[in-house]
């Protein structure tokens, strides 16, 4: 069975706790405050050890990929892919139920540091300057013409929650949504 996940990220490296905010660094840049919140929620030295200097390399985010790809080998789970967007796909056995995998999916992630490492990697990669979400969307849908010239961001904040969006065309309107929201700025294409 063939299953694919977006990710928002085996071995364990922890702490002995959450990091407090006087051991907390000073993260500067538009995604300090994200930063912070990820390095102050972790106990986890590794991912200490990846945010501190406020930025994530390839390097970095490839160790955090290999253990999350061997904890997830150790639950059985084969041909593990990473897309461009940030998402995952991987075989899993039939006889697994998608509770359990779901739940192995969350140990993992959080384990080998993929829940904080690659979330931000994903998130700075897509938006740099960390603009605003809504406008960024808004403004790529009607680039892409799968929406009125008219559309804002106060419309795509309203449409998102049920992904309810006023596409002309709906296959045409999910594709270009899948695009906008793996490159929003078209800084890939």
């Amino acid at each position: 069975m063939l299953s694919s996940i977006v990710l928002s990220g085996c071995a364990d490296d922890t702490a002995s706790g959450l990091a407090k905010a006087d051991e907390t660094p000073e993260f500067e840049g538009p995604w300090a405050s994200e930063f912070t919140a990820e390095y102050r929620y972790t106990d986890s030295d590794f991912v200490h050890s990846v945010l501190a200097d406020g930025k994530i390399t390839d390097e970095e985010l490839a160790e955090t990929r290999e253990r999350f790809t061997q904890c997830l080998t150790e639950y059985g789970h084969t041909d593990i892919i990473f897309e461009p967007d940030g998402s995952l796909q991987f075989d899993t056995s039939t006889a697994q139920d998608p509770a359990s995998v779901d739940e192995q999916m969350d140990e993992c992630s959080e384990i080998s540091g993929e829940a904080a490492i690659g979330a931000l990697h994903s998130w700075i990669r897509r938006n740099p300057q960390n603009l605003d979400e809504d406008t960024i969307m808004a403004d790529c849908l009607v680039r892409k013409g799968v929406v009125d010239a008219s559309y804002s961001a106060s419309d795509y904040a309203d449409d998102g929650p049920a992904a309810d969006f006023p596409f002309h065309d709906v296959i045409t309107g999910e594709t270009a949504f899948r695009e906008c929201n793996a490159d929003p700025l078209g800084l890939f294409e």
